[in-house]
């Protein structure tokens, strides 16, 4: 899609400026990398996917995301230039790296204060993220 395409290419300058790779060549050829890389593909292809639809015609009345969503929503909004979110991206990325290989997440089908009492008082793991009414995200160091 020519307007994937493009934003693709906008943003690669800044992917290989501060994080040392190319978006395009990762999604050309699978090697995507590590969590560090995920979180600006993610963000390249919520972009991406959005200016197909906006080529289409699809206007949206709201837009949100979670996590590097929130920053494909501010440049999908208009709130962050393309380059900006794509900086912003690449923070969180860089962020990433710092902790990788530090902890671990799983998700659990039970609600966050639940977990939350049923982890009271331990130190090496904690209830995270509330994903849903039935399900968490609990985080720990290994």
């Amino acid at each position: 899609e020519p307007a994937f395409a493009r934003i693709i290419d906008e943003i690669d300058e800044v992917f290989g400026r501060e994080l040392g790779f190319s978006a395009r060549e990762a999604l050309s050829t699978g090697e995507l990398g590590g969590t560090d890389r995920i979180q600006a593909l993610t963000f390249a292809m919520q972009v991406g996917l959005a200016a197909v639809l906006r080529e289409r015609g699809v206007r949206p009345a709201a837009v949100i995301g979670h996590s590097v969503g929130e920053v494909a929503a501010c440049v999908v909004s208009g709130v962050f230039e393309l380059r900006q979110g794509a900086a912003v991206a690449c923070y969180r990325a860089r962020g990433f790296r710092s902790v990788m290989g530090c902890g671990a997440m799983a998700l659990v089908r039970l609600p966050f204060a639940e977990a939350e009492q049923r982890l009271t008082g331990r130190t090496d793991v904690v209830a995270a993220i509330s994903a849903s009414a039935e399900s968490c995200v609990i985080s720990g160091i290994t």
